[in-house]
């Protein structure tokens, strides 16, 4: 269990929900003020935040298979979706909340993994399963926001793909990056994780974005 859970509560923060609006602002823009409090904060409710990140895991996955449809050949249930707001979120909603649990759970072991290989010899799990959607939420959150901008000016997701603009994937990659050194905060605030730290939490997610734009790139060049 990390060593800030033993320490006392501040009263002003003792109260607090981690979800609250004023705190998640917090989480984007001061995060590591954000996870110095986090321990003292009602985490009750984190859980709930797992929902956007299985939104989020099931908008990736369309995306990949928008990727595989390119060099390949689309699915009934790729064009169902991608050719339809509508289709699109109800499929993403639904779906959603099966890809949370299943990000509650098999992502959160993977932080625990990494915290251990990070000298935190018996992390809590349930703090680090929060910890790990919390610190999503700075990836999630603006790229679900985007999607929901593109709703708004294109007639179905299909046709925001392929737009001609480029505002949003600099959006995603910035998103992306910056959410790699709220990952490392994260951990480094709350676990106290030692210098191996830097790379499964920095180095470790920074390389595997930077290998799939590339391999990305590479496919659609080679096509």
């Amino acid at each position: 269990m990390s060593e800030y859970l033993s320490k006392s509560a501040h009263p002003s923060v003792k109260q607090q929900s981690a979800i609250h609006s004023k705190r998640l602002l917090q989480l984007f823009f001061q995060p590591k003020r954000y996870f110095q409090d986090l321990p003292h904060l009602d985490r009750s409710k984190v859980y709930l935040l797992a929902y956007l990140l299985g939104i989020f895991v099931v908008m990736d996955r369309i995306d990949t298979q928008m990727i595989k449809a390119e060099l390949n050949s689309s699915s009934n249930i790729l064009d169902f979706t991608v050719n339809n707001w509508i289709n699109y979120w109800g499929f993403v909603l639904t779906v959603g909340l099966f890809g949370g649990f299943i990000a509650w759970h098999l992502y959160g072991w993977w932080y625990e993994f990494r915290l251990k290989r990070s000298g935190v010899s018996s992390p809590d799990l349930t703090l680090a399963k929060q910890v790990n959607v919390l610190q999503w939420m700075s990836a999630v959150v603006p790229i679900i926001a985007v999607t929901i901008i593109q709703t708004l000016l294109y007639q179905n997701y299909n046709e925001a793909y392929y737009a001609d603009e480029i505002w949003s994937v600099i959006i995603v990659l910035v998103t992306l990056v910056y959410s790699c050194l709220v990952s490392f905060i994260a951990a480094k605030t709350v676990f106290q994780v030692n210098r191996w730290g830097i790379f499964w939490f920095l180095i470790l997610p920074l390389l595997f974005y930077s290998t799939v734009i590339f391999a990305v790139a590479v496919m659609f060049i080679a096509e």
